[in-house]
């Protein structure tokens, strides 16, 4: 069953990405593994297959994150060390230090080609709010490569016993719309009140750092419109119309980037597209029984198997704002 924080899904989300990679290891097999290293420890002289360990070592909540109401949830941020170890390879002259830092660069590489993880599918959680179904269908991950210092480092690797100290990645896995398990009409029952207790209060409380907000594709199915991450669109010759919806704390206008994935190459390229600006709605105004109509997007001929996603970018303050895109799947009609 699904934990309400979805750290499963994500931590096996960012496994997947990692096994990419193994075809570039073959014959010899790559293994990527959610534990410590200290589970991995003492490892087989003669192990012949390379490994590669994820070791969540912190959970922390984003206080930062504007949306971080009963009905949605929080952010939350995974911090994850990533060890390599090479395996062995016969009539290979590399050496396995070697070869385990030429995996760990193709890790780096791999998530600064591409950080946005996602959108995952998450079962099983509870619907609630009237952004429940974009939640439910899939969340958006982000990796950040951290820079740890030595006092850092030391404190990690002395959890782990006599485990020898590894050179390792170090990367934040951040995302939000964390689904609540209470309904925000229910509150938990009360089990104890202290009328003497003081609540601390700050009469100035810090703006949020970072304003969180969802764009998702407005989609109807069988007469009910649903929001989604991702979607799928079969064409038969001319343009794609769709709709997204884009919610913040507050109406604020963005530029919306449309960009097609080169399958040659890996690499995201801007393309034709309009409107080129988009207005989100404001969350608290948005009623689960009446989902707005959204803004009118159109895709100019798509080929079919083309890739494409979808992004917005604040004018003014781009930095202020985490939104994760969306992304739509072309096929050609049967």
């Amino acid at each position: 069953m699904a934990g309400a924080a979805h750290i499963a899904e994500v931590m096996n989300a960012v496994r997947q990405r990692i096994l990419t990679l193994r075809d570039m290891f073959e014959p010899i097999t790559l293994a990527v593994e959610i534990a410590n290293p200290a589970q991995k420890h003492p490892r087989a002289a003669d192990a012949d297959a390379h490994l590669v360990t994820l070791f969540l070592y912190r959970i922390e909540p984003d206080h930062t994150a504007f949306l971080a109401s009963p009905k949605n949830g929080m952010a939350v941020r995974l911090k994850v060390m990533i060890t390599a170890y090479g395996g062995q390879m016969d009539g290979v002259l590399e050496s396995i230090g070697t070869l385990e830092m030429r995996i760990l660069s193709h890790i780096m590489r791999l998530f600064i080609e591409a950080p946005d993880i996602g959108p995952i599918r998450v079962p099983e959680t509870l619907p609630i709010g009237p952004m429940a179904g974009f939640v439910t269908n899939g969340v958006a991950v982000q990796a950040q490569q951290l820079s740890l210092d030595m006092e850092e480092v030391n404190h990690i690797w002395t959890t782990q016993g006599d485990t020898p100290f590894r050179t390792s990645l170090v990367y934040s896995f951040n995302y939000a719309l964390v689904t609540p398990l209470t309904p925000s009409d229910e509150g938990p029952p009360v089990l104890m009140t202290n009328s003497s207790a003081t609540p601390d209060y700050d009469p100035n409380p810090a703006p949020p750092l970072v304003n969180m907000g969802a764009l998702a594709f407005r989609v109807t199915t069988l007469g009910q419109p649903k929001l989604l991450p991702t979607t799928t669109v079969l064409v038969g010759g001319g343009n794609i119309d769709l709709a997204l919806l884009l919610v913040t704390e507050s109406p604020e206008t963005f530029d919306l980037v449309i960009e097609q994935l080169d399958t040659a190459t890996g690499i995201w390229g801007a393309t034709a597209g309009t409107p080129a600006q988009i207005v989100s709605f404001a969350y608290e105004a948005l009623n689960p029984a009446a989902v707005p109509a959204g803004t009118p997007v159109s895709i100019p001929n798509p080929a079919a198997a083309a890739v494409f996603k979808l992004s917005v970018r604040h004018p003014v303050d781009p930095d202020d704002y985490e939104i994760g895109p969306v992304t739509l799947v072309v096929e050609a009609a049967p």
